[in-house]
């Protein structure tokens, strides 16, 4: 295909695209407006995604299923009793949906391979309603790993009350962290994070969020205080495709990078970080579903070990 073709292709994509999202955040916007109560900001990208997963675990079945069996135990009874009732068909129509299924599967592998191949300390950022310390519990404490749950203040105080109804996990506790705030120096003495330890650092869904100065900061901190043979998996947008998800309200555009595989190990190596896996939305879908489904274009996953 000659380049007018590609460019009236992309022209196409991303006209439509945005679609995606503001569909999905409109339906849970309806349904979401008692978790201001519980301390829950509404607005947060997943509080949704809790939503959709728990869809796809209770109202999809093979190899459509959601894994994530204990994300109920993060939702309100009001959120889940409109997830019972969500239209999954039209909730099919939009490739966000499938993708976020491969996604999910995507960092269930990651944090499993890392427990076995000898990390030992865990540092989930934007923790949200992310069940992964739960679920693989016993591989945890099988292989002594320690977790530590991260993300804003509000969000960990209504995770606590959620967790002590669910079941604390030894080895796995939460502290508070804002990326665009924070100040590393005292949240190590906050989250008694262990600076000798080899540590997976995982970052589902969170980038889009904060400005591109914070993954900046989270990288450095990598590099400064995390031991040779960590690693990171986090995702990103890509720049260019729907540059208005997630602007601020003073309209700077949040965290993106190129869709260039030499860019993105360019810009990872600054931090001493060589690259292991970058794999693009659409593609991370057809390695990770066993069934045919619209492709989602913006994302892309990366994995990374430090030198």
């Amino acid at each position: 295909m000659n380049n007018s073709g590609n460019i009236r292709i992309m022209g196409r994509i991303k006209k439509n695209i945005g679609r995606v999202h503001r569909r999905i955040f409109r339906l849970f916007r309806r349904i979401s407006g008692h978790m201001g109560n519980q301390g829950f900001d509404d607005s947060h990208n997943l509080s949704a995604v809790g939503y959709l997963r728990y869809v796809q675990n209770i109202g999809e079945e093979g190899p459509r299923k959601n894994p994530d069996n204990l994300v109920k135990y993060f939702l309100s009874d009001d959120v889940k009793k409109k997830a019972k009732q969500a239209e999954i068909t039209t909730l099919r129509a939009d490739s966000f949906y499938h993708y976020l299924l491969a996604r999910t599967k995507f960092y269930d592998k990651k944090f499993n391979d890392a427990i076995v191949s000898g990390i030992k300390q865990i540092v989930i950022l934007g923790v949200g309603t992310d069940t992964r310390a739960y679920r693989f519990k016993h591989n945890l404490l099988e292989h002594s790993v320690t977790v530590i749950e991260t993300d804003l203040e509000p969000w960990i105080t209504a995770r606590t009350s959620y967790i002590e109804k669910l079941g604390k996990v030894e080895n796995v506790r939460q502290c508070e962290l804002d990326l665009e705030h924070v100040k590393f120096d005292s949240w190590i003495t906050k989250s008694s994070y262990r600076a000798e330890l080899k540590t997976l650092f995982l970052a589902e869904g969170v980038t889009p969020y904060i400005i591109p100065t914070a993954v900046d900061n989270l990288l450095s901190f990598i590099r400064d205080l995390a031991p040779r043979g960590s690693r990171i998996a986090y995702d990103f947008k890509l720049a260019g495709l729907n540059d208005d998800f997630g602007v601020k309200e003073n309209g700077e555009i949040t965290f993106r990078l190129p869709n260039s595989n030499d860019q993105i190990e360019r810009f990872h190596s600054r931090f001493g970080l060589v690259a292991d896996e970058i794999i693009f939305s659409q593609k991370l879908q057809k390695e990770f579903l066993d069934y045919d489904a619209s492709l989602f274009w913006q994302d892309a996953v990366f994995t990374a070990t430090r030198l």
